[in-house]
């Protein structure tokens, strides 16, 4: 993949083209740069979560949790997490509340073939 101008497209090509470069220059910088922000985020995070094992008066001495799945870097990827998220969190309550009627239809049951 080449990502520079060739001789022959800087001396004999459209004039505009150089423009062009200069653009997806500026495109792919800005790129990198999230690229390398994200990544930065990544080792602040795992710095983070390691920092209890090495702070000698900290009263936490296990690490804590690394980040689960990657951070989102569109709309739609923080959109579909969320989603997802609140669909885990609906089952979680779901599943709760039917252990509870299960409970309380046992502990009924119960009374029932003790009275």
């Amino acid at each position: 993949m080449m990502y520079g101008m060739t001789y022959e497209q800087y001396w004999d090509g459209p004039a505009e083209l150089v423009k062009y470069y200069r653009k997806l220059h500026a495109l792919r910088a800005a790129q990198r740069n999230q690229e390398l922000w994200v990544q930065g985020r990544y080792i602040y995070d795992a710095l983070c979560a390691a920092a209890p094992i090495f702070n000698p008066l900290s009263k936490e001495s296990a690490p804590r949790e690394y980040v689960k799945e990657p951070y989102p870097l569109t709309a739609a990827e923080a959109t579909a997490r969320r989603k997802r998220d609140e669909e885990a969190e609906a089952q979680k309550l779901k599943d709760y509340l039917l252990s509870k009627m299960a409970a309380i239809n046992n502990s009924r049951q119960e009374a029932r073939d003790d009275g």
